[in-house]
């Protein structure tokens, strides 16, 4: 059985394998931030008693998931 140095590996191989890592870690960290900032605006705005808000807010955090996820599927 033959022993590879990962660097022996072809490129797309490898390109894949970061890919993956990259995904698998970025997407749940990412998630959980975006859910936090929602939550904490929208906690921000009931204390002001600016109930109103909430829903602009909400939309607002929409608008700013699309642009850094960069897709157009609103949530």
């Amino acid at each position: 059985m033959a022993v590879h140095n990962i660097l022996t590996w072809p490129m797309p191989i490898t390109q894949q394998v970061v890919d993956s890592v990259k995904q698998t870690l970025t997407k749940p960290l990412l998630g959980c931030t975006l859910t936090l900032i929602q939550q904490t605006a929208e906690i921000l705005l009931i204390i002001a008693g600016q109930d109103g808000k909430v829903v602009m807010a909400q939309m607002a955090w929409q608008v700013g998931l699309v642009q850094m996820v960069g897709h157009h599927t609103y949530i």
